[in-house]
C-alpha cells in the first residue's frame, strides 16, 4: 500500500473516529501530539478515540500538511443531530 494510501485511510479512520482503522494505517512508532500537548501512541488510539466520541460522531480534517514523515492538520468534531 502506496503512502498516499495509508494517510487517506488514516484521514477516513478520524473523519468516522474508528481507532482499527487509524491503526491499520500507522506504524509501530507512530505518535500523536494532541491540541492539549498530551502524546497518544498506537496503544493509546482505543482510548483516545473514545474520549473524542464523548464531544463528536464525526471528525472533519482540513488544512493537512505533510513535511517528510509528519503531518499536521486541523480538525473539528461534529455531533450527528437526528
Amino acid at each position: 500500500m502506496s503512502a498516499q494510501d495509508k494517510l487517506a485511510g488514516y484521514g477516513n479512520g478520524f473523519s468516522s473516529l474508528d481507532a482499527n482503522v487509524i491503526a491499520e494505517n500507522v506504524t509501530s512508532e507512530y505518535k500523536l501530539l494532541d491540541k492539549d500537548g498530551a502524546v497518544h501512541h498506537k496503544s493509546d488510539l482505543h482510548d483516545y478515540i473514545a474520549e473524542l466520541k464523548k464531544y463528536g460522531d464525526t471528525m472533519e480534517i482540513t488544512e493537512v500538511m505533510v513535511d517528510g514523515e509528519k503531518a499536521w492538520c486541523n480538525t473539528n468534531l461534529s455531533k450527528n443531530m437526528i
